[in-house]
């Protein structure tokens, strides 16, 4: 996974990072992760309001970061809703 974050422009200590994190996502969202790892296709997924493709539209996010940030949804809703609506994630 690294080498493929590395070769989609990320940095070495970001794909570092991505790596760990993208590691433990919610199985809900794994097709999703290996679908774009595999051929780069962005899938959406929606939870509480906030999708994939809105937070990457939003926020400017790149797609591993809207993955996770709907992986905090998902496993924290109360509190990821209250900060992702500040612009904080």
């Amino acid at each position: 996974m690294k080498d493929i974050l590395i070769n989609r422009g990320f940095t070495e200590k970001q794909a570092t990072r991505l790596t760990e994190e993208l590691s433990n996502i919610d199985e809900r969202l794994q097709k999703a992760l290996e679908k774009w790892l595999k051929d780069g296709t962005e899938t959406d997924f929606s939870a509480e309001g906030f999708s994939v493709i809105g937070l990457k539209q939003q926020y400017e996010m790149t797609y591993p970061a809207a993955l996770l940030s709907i992986d905090w949804v998902l496993k924290d809703p109360d509190n990821a809703v209250i900060c992702i609506k500040k612009g904080l994630r």
